[in-house]
């Protein structure tokens, strides 16, 4: 038993000072591979995962999402550009009197049929225009700041 302790004990040490050499780059190969330091596996450097905002429609519902957001959570708004003035833009979350729509991590909003549907964070009257409809989250500490933007027209939201 003393001596296949030792022959462990010999094993850990020549892999620490194995693994010493590596990371010095001197060609040691302990046929481990090094992890990468991008825990998140994307295209920048740092370990944490980034910050992404998605709208998907369904056939009866909108789903806005943000994947490794501030906790605090976002406000997103939509408007009917590709309609010209006949468009719905009660709910851009630009004016005073329009309605904003709250997300966290994720929200389903249900199909409005008419604008009295309309309800924060809860119903919407974009369902089934999505090719003509932009969207926006906005957060910061008053939730005024412009994160992200797409859709039909994304530039509607810059103003």
């Amino acid at each position: 038993m003393k001596n296949i302790t030792l022959t462990l004990m010999g094993l850990v040490a020549f892999s620490m000072g194995c693994k010493k050499d590596c990371d010095t780059g001197d060609g040691c190969d302990t046929g481990l591979e090094e992890a990468d330091a991008d825990a998140d596996a994307d295209a920048d450097a740092d370990a944490d995962a980034d910050l992404a905002f998605s709208m998907t429609w369904g056939a009866d519902n909108v789903v806005a999402a943000v994947a490794n957001g501030d906790e605090a959570g976002y406000f997103f708004g939509f408007a009917e550009t590709g309609a010209g003035t006949t468009g719905w833009y009660g709910e851009d979350c630009m004016s005073a009197d329009s309605i904003c729509h709250e997300v966290i991590a994720s929200t389903t909003l249900a199909c409005a049929s008419g604008i009295d549907g309309v309800l924060a964070s809860s119903a919407t009257l974009h369902c089934g225009v999505e090719a003509a409809t932009s969207w926006a989250f906005w957060g910061g500490a008053d939730f005024d700041t412009l994160v992200a933007s797409g859709g039909n027209d994304a530039s509607y939201f810059a103003d």
